[in-house]
């Protein structure tokens, strides 16, 4: 802080900062009147109301504003101690949530495996055994009974054929 800086010259810095210089736009962005703020750049001591709309509005340090002392926002300080525990907690819950979200993931492979070894175990419970390659089961106990066998896309004609044997001549 320079010794002989006053708060007009803070008001002076942020209007040229914030405002580009002019008093009416600055006015603007922190919803005063551009007298107000032409008077609190030349000697009138701004009032409380005023410093609150600006260090909300516009993210400038309370305590530069007041005091000089630091940067003119926020953005450029150092987070306080109690911020820095806030980041800590943030970026521990976020490496909680990443671990999360790999055990999730992992879970939800192994459920896809299990699914497919179910659906395989229900399918190789529905075949039945073959003879001869392609050729369906069929149950020779039901003598020759059509509406015992057990592939239903055989037909009645492919079935006599695959269970007669056949005659020598």
């Amino acid at each position: 802080m320079k010794n002989d800086e006053t708060i007009h010259d803070r008001v002076s810095q942020m209007v040229d900062y914030f405002g580009d210089g002019k008093n009416t736009v600055f006015a603007k962005i922190v919803g005063e009147s551009e007298a107000n703020v032409r008077g609190y750049r030349a000697n009138v001591l701004p009032k409380q109301p005023f410093l609150e709309k600006v260090v909300r509005s516009l993210e400038v340090s309370h305590e530069w504003l007041l005091t000089g002392e630091g940067s003119m926002t926020r953005a450029d300080e150092p987070p306080s101690p109690g911020e820095q525990n806030h980041s800590r907690e943030l970026e521990m819950c976020r490496a909680l949530l990443r671990e999360k979200d790999a055990l999730n993931l992992e879970q939800a492979k192994e459920i896809g495996r299990l699914e497919e070894r179910i659906s395989h175990f229900q399918t190789s419970s529905r075949k039945q055994p073959s003879y001869g390659g392609d050729v369906p089961f069929v149950d020779l106990d039901a003598t020759r009974n059509v509406s015992r066998v057990r592939d239903a896309s055989i037909s009645p004609r492919t079935y006599t054929e695959l269970t007669e044997r056949p005659t020598e001549k």
